[in-house]
């Protein structure tokens, strides 16, 4: 046969080229699959770590929000920032776990972990917080403060006391008080030397203590008590009697000191205060003036104190109010006087309540010594008993000095009758007549701790809301704990929160391992399904991720 051609054909060739694109699509495909899978098992895992740091979380610490409003994990028995990640990596595990872990206990094998017929099939988790804040940091702490008050009490409360305040550090502007009592303790010293009588000019000293001449405080020389018509009414001489009145300490005149707590604070946070109080061994040996000195001293510049008063540290006085004790007010804490530590700072509480009295004994003398200098029958009584103590030496100036410390004795002593009516829970004016001053001149001489108290019951009970006419105890602690410095207000609350919580619930409590907020990253391993083995045997690849992540109590 000529002219035939013959053609041959390759078997199989299209199988083959097609074996070889759909290789490569599969690659494809598979790659892509990898791919898909390994970012939607980051979105996976991120949900599981979600949801495990809430759960984790959401074993705060009950004992201080119940009593402090505070949220925090942990805090004691070892429950720290180690804990948390622990526990946080535990339930991750669990929430990443395919087969729930009651069907894993009854399978079959004896590794329940090789039961996983997950898309992921996750392993190796490993959580590491890259940063905890607990509740002492200063953002975290107002934050969760302002969370608990209304902002609004606090401008309120603080207007009307900064109204008040502004008029009150007026008092004594050129002061004299000082002047008076050195010249006053001079001659209890023996310091002043009396006059030769025998050079004087008779005519001179007949009318620089006869009965027609001015009083000291008008400029002119002062009456001889014997020949001036105005008896003496002080019963006795306040200058040695003020001392004996002294003998126990002020805070025995203003409450029943049997009944005080002697709970011993912890500092930890802040630095404690040395004591400033006046021991009543002092008073033996200290004259009268030197004593007033000591106790009107203002030690804690309370008239120069207030500030404007910043956000913060108004939030802080109104957190304050809201969960710490006072003497006047019931408690659950272990101590009681909380809002006093947080303006003295004292080791014990008794000297905590000793540092707000002796601001009120300062405060409401330099108010009621302003009153009595306007009472034209107390001047008038002040100076026939200034004249008979010191009218022989025939020094105007010195009686001049002994009758404003006698007015100043008298405000002390109603100093005295208005603590004790604050420490009851009663309202004082802030400013005194003729009707509110409860002193009475002949009583100067003869006054006792139950005169005092007696006396503290007649003003009225505390109102909700105290005008700007009268002050609670209350009020006057927000006033001194607004002269208080923002930041050792802070640290004082961290440690009466410390202090308390260790006491009645454990003593393991830490306030700075309560944390708040945490900054955290996991590390994790996924297995390639479609991995390729060079060798017989070799284990599949493996890929490692890590996701980040926050969180905090909202």
């Amino acid at each position: 046969m000529t002219g035939r051609k013959i053609i041959w054909k390759a078997d199989a060739s299209i199988t083959i080229f097609l074996t070889l694109i759909f290789g490569v699509i599969l690659s494809v495909v598979t790659a892509t699959f990898e791919n898909v899978r390994v970012l939607s098992g980051s979105a996976y895992l991120r949900s599981a770590a979600e949801a495990a740091v809430v759960s984790v979380f959401g074993d705060y610490n009950r004992e201080l929000y119940q009593s402090y409003g505070l949220f925090g994990y942990g805090g004691y028995d070892g429950l720290g920032v180690t804990e948390l990640s622990r526990a946080i990596q535990t339930d991750i595990n669990h929430n990443v776990r395919a087969v729930p872990e009651e069907s894993a206990m009854e399978n079959k094998w004896k590794n329940a972990s090789q039961v996983d017929t997950s898309l992921y099939r996750i392993r190796n988790v490993e959580v590491e917080l890259t940063e905890a804040m607990d509740i002492t940091d200063r953002s975290i702490f107002y934050g969760q403060v302002k969370k608990f008050l209304k902002s609004k009490l606090v401008q309120d409360v603080t207007t009307k006391i900064q109204k008040v305040y502004q008029k009150i550090g007026q008092v004594d502007p050129e002061g004299s008080i000082p002047k008076n009592l050195d010249l006053t303790s001079q001659y209890e010293q023996g310091k002043i030397e009396i006059p030769d009588m025998e050079k004087e000019d008779p005519e001179q000293e007949s009318n620089s203590l006869g009965p027609g001449s001015n009083s000291p405080g008008q400029g002119g020389t002062p009456p001889n008590l014997e020949a001036s018509p105005m008896p003496d009414r002080a019963g006795g001489n306040p200058l040695e009697t003020f001392r004996e009145l002294l003998r126990d300490g002020v805070l025995h005149l203003v409450c029943d000191t049997g009944k005080l707590s002697k709970e011993t604070l912890s500092s930890v946070y802040s630095d404690r205060k040395e004591k400033n109080g006046l021991r009543s061994d002092e008073t033996k040996e200290l004259g009268t003036a030197d004593l007033l000195k000591n106790l009107i001293t203002d030690k804690e510049g309370i008239f120069d104190a207030l500030h404007v008063l910043s956000k913060k540290q108004g939030t802080l006085i109104a957190y304050a109010q809201h969960v710490f004790p006072s003497y006047v007010t019931a408690c659950s804490q272990h101590y009681q006087y909380g809002l006093e530590y947080l303006i003295s700072g004292s080791e014990q509480e008794r000297d905590n309540l000793m540092g707000v009295v002796q601001r009120l004994l300062v405060l409401r003398t330099a108010l009621n010594y302003a009153y009595v200098q306007t009472d034209v029958g107390l001047k008038a009584d002040s100076l026939a008993t200034a004249t008979e103590i010191a009218g022989a030496l025939g020094l105007p100036m010195l009686i001049t000095a002994i009758q404003q410390t006698i007015l100043l004795i008298l405000s002390v002593e109603e100093s005295c009758v208005d603590i004790a009516a604050l420490l009851k829970g009663k309202t004082v004016p802030i400013w005194k007549n003729a009707f509110s001053f409860k002193m009475t001149y002949p009583e100067i001489c003869s006054v006792s701790r139950e005169v005092f108290h007696a006396k503290a019951e007649t003003f009225p009970e505390q109102q909700k809301t105290s005008g700007l006419r009268a002050f609670s105890y209350q009020d006057y602690l927000w006033l001194f704990l607004m002269m208080t410095p923002e930041k050792k207000m802070r640290l004082r609350m961290y440690d009466l929160i410390q202090d308390d919580l260790q006491m009645r619930y454990n003593a393991t409590f830490s306030l700075e391992q309560c944390v708040n907020k945490i900054q955290y990253q996991i590390r994790y391993q996924m297995p390639f399904l479609f991995g390729i083995s060079l060798q017989q045997g070799q284990k599949q690849g493996w890929t490692t991720r890590m996701i980040k992540g926050s969180h905090s109590y909202q």
